[in-house]
This record gives structure tokens, sequence and C-alpha cells, in this order.
């Protein structure tokens, strides 16, 4: 109880400290913003500070802006930040990201932009921190690794943006895999920011976890709905506008997504789409365990990929390391030196992701755990189940077939019931 009212007053503080006081002070490269060519240090103060500059956070904050005023939230983004007066961005498109991110954006929608942007920037490095601290390590080390990501490229630009979020989500859903209430409300933060986190379902329901399936569920429809609430178009308006935006930035020639490198090859989506599932599928197979193969698979298929969304990667470069041998270390050490060693916009990331990508896969061959490898036991019995008749014929004891199989075990190791 003690640390969580202390990082809660830590936030606080600091928060209070950006906003009144580092906000009024005009730093170094104050005029040029988000510049990268000016460095992540800069960018980083530039978005805790709160000033009036442009980031991907601004871009969900005007949806869920318009969403409190019962407006579309997938309206032209230009025309949403000149109607509530955001900073200028001439964004001709809708906002990519699905309802059930601006519902996680819409309590920061009660402030303004300037004390969103703190509020937000600060709780990502608070998240990166918490991050790096559920996969094992101590807190005396995850602070200073996690404030180390966000001073520098790719983290800085991370930090407004809601990739911070999903990585969040996989650690906390493997953290507490075991307890399927908290293990859901890990699947739940990272499968709202963006649909691909739902395929973060499918190592629960290879190890039968089937409550936290069930919970997953039902947070993942609550936040669905509340868009109801205020607009009813949203989920509509989505699916056109959302869609759409989705579709022309993944033909952007900056997008850094393996899908759209094999499209510059001359390779179908398909066939690129098939061949990273079966690299996953026989990573999986290698190790004996679902639930990294598909973290690594999460951001192998994204359609839209900047720098930043490596991030997602840190659980699986923390439970890669976390036994220490060559292999793995030498992966992890290189991909991060080469994700923050590398320019975070403009062409060099299309070519520099996928090596990273490429180095995260040979760091996952050496993950060594077998908490969600599907248990043989535990299939055989549900076939044995579904063959047995619920009949009211006796068997050897005189019971009836379906009682005894009702009195059958069926709980296994990998099971939460």
């Amino acid at each position: 109880m003690r640390t969580k009212i202390f990082v809660v007053l830590a936030y606080v503080s600091v928060g209070l400290f950006m906003a009144l006081v580092l906000r009024n002070v005009k730093l170094p490269d104050d005029q040029v913003g988000m510049d990268p060519s000016f460095g992540s240090f800069n960018a980083f103060l530039q978005q805790l500070a709160g000033k009036r500059v442009t980031t991907d956070f601004q871009v969900d904050y005007g949806s869920a802006v318009a969403l409190l005023h019962r407006q579309d939230p997938y309206g032209i983004s230009r025309e949403i930040f000149a109607q509530f007066g955001l900073p200028s961005w001439d964004i001709a498109t809708a906002n990519p990201h699905p309802p059930t991110t601006v519902v996680a954006v819409l309590p920061f929608a009660l402030l303004g932009y300037q004390n969103a942007l703190t509020a937000w920037s600060l709780l990502m490095v608070f998240v990166m921190i918490w991050t790096i601290r559920l996969m094992g390590v101590r807190l005396a080390y995850a602070a200073p690794l996690g404030v180390a990501v966000c001073v520098t490229f790719p983290g800085a630009f991370g930090i407004g943006n809601v990739v911070p979020v999903i990585g969040l989500g996989i650690a906390l859903a493997y953290r507490y895999r075991d307890n399927p209430l908290l293990a859901a409300v890990g699947l739940t933060v990272a499968a709202a920011p963006k649909a691909s986190g739902l395929i973060l379902l499918l190592p629960f329901v290879l190890s039968m976890r089937w409550k936290t399936v069930a919970w997953t569920a039902g947070f993942l429809a609550v936040l669905a709905l509340i868009p109801f609430a205020f607009y009813p178009g949203s989920w509509s308006s989505y699916v056109t506008g959302g869609i759409e935006a989705i579709a022309l930035n993944s033909a952007r020639e900056a997008n850094a997504s393996l899908l759209n490198l094999a499209t510059k090859l001359g390779i179908p989506q398909s066939v690129a789409v098939v061949f990273l599932v079966l690299i996953a599928a026989a990573i999986a197979v290698l190790i004996k365990d679902t639930f990294w193969p598909t973290v690594w698979l999460i951001v192998a298929l994204l359609p839209i990929a900047w720098m930043y969304s490596l991030l997602t990667l840190i659980p699986l470069f923390c439970a890669a390391v976390r036994k220490p041998n060559p292999r793995g270390v030498g992966s992890v050490v290189l991909a991060t030196a080469l994700t923050v060693g590398s320019p975070p916009l403009g062409l060099w990331p299309t070519r520099v992701l996928p090596l990273i990508v490429l180095l995260a896969a040979v760091a996952l061959t050496q993950v060594r755990e077998t908490a969600f490898w599907p248990d043989r036991n535990g299939l055989r019995d549900i076939v044995r189940r579904r063959r047995r008749s619920p009949t009211f014929t006796p068997d050897v004891a005189g019971e009836p077939a379906g009682q005894a199989a009702v009195r059958s075990p069926g709980v296994t190791a990998g099971s939460d019931g």
C-alpha cells in the first residue's frame, strides 16, 4: 500500500511541476517542437511539459473530445483540431485507432490539450517502468531502465502514443496468467488500443484458460459499448473513415511494416501473413510455448509500423534475458542498439525495423517456458468427455455413463477452470 501511495504522489507531484513550472520555461530548442533532428530529450521534455506540440496522442485526444461533445469521433482529424482549438496539423484522414482506444483516452479529454498531454506522457513513463517491473526486474533497475527508454528514440515518440499501453497489457497478462480476472485485465489493456492485440487471446485458448477468455470478452464488450452512449454511430463511422485511414497509412512509403515490405518486394500480403504465422508456429513448437511467439506475431503482423511500435517487444526482451545466454542476450543488445541508434522517422526504419523483428525472433528461441503449452492430457480429457454420451446406459459400476463423465477430474494444470 505504501508503494502505491508513493507512486500516486510521485505522479501528481511530477505532473504539477511539469505543468506549472517547466511549461513556462523556454527550452533550448523550444521553437522546433517535436523535430527529431533536435534530439530525443528535447521531444521528451516538450511532451512532459505539455508544450503546444503535435503528437500522435493529439489524434486520439481530438476523437475523445469530439465523442465527449457527442460528435462523430471519426471526422477528418484536421477539422476536429480546428473546431476544438488544438494545434494545427494537416491530417486529411480520420483517426485510424478503434473506438476502444478513444474510450481509453476519454478521461484525458476532460482536461485542456496541454494538461492532457502532460498527464498522458507522464503516465506512459510510469507505464514503461511498470511494464519492466512486472517482468521480474527489481524496481531499483526498472525505474532507470524505463526512464532511459523514454528519453531516447523511439521512446520519446512512444510516450505520445498508445503503444506503451499494449506492452503493459502483455506484461500484466503474463505476470498474472494464473489469475483469470487480472490476466483478463491485461488482455483487455493489450487489445483495446489496437485490434492486433486480440491475437494474444490465442495462448489462453490453447491452454484452456476459459475464465480468462470469458472475462476478457466481457471487459472488451463493455469498452466497445461505451461509445454508443455518446455517439451511436461511432463504430459505423470507424468502419468507414477509420479503416480508410488505416489503408492510406499502410500504403505510405515510410511505413516500416513487414507487410508493407512484402508489398514492395512484390509478395502478396496474404503470403507474407502465412509465412510469418508459420515462423511463429515453428518457434512455438521449438520452445514449447505459445505466449511469447504470439507477442512477436503482434508486431510482425502490424499493417502500420513505426520505430516506436517496437516498444511492444519490451516484455519479450525481458523474458529472453531473464535466463542469460549468449544468443538471447546478444540478440537483445543488438536489437536495442539498432533501435536507439536509428533515426525514428524517414526511410531508415523501413530497413532497420524488419531486422530488429528478426533479432527478436532469435531472442525468442531462447525463452524456456511452458506455461502456455497445450496440455495433452487436458485435450484428451475433453475428447473423452465429448465421446461419452450423457445417456442412462449403466456402465460397469452400474452408474449412468453421463454421471461418470461428470465425476471425472477434467481440470488440468494449465487450466483456470
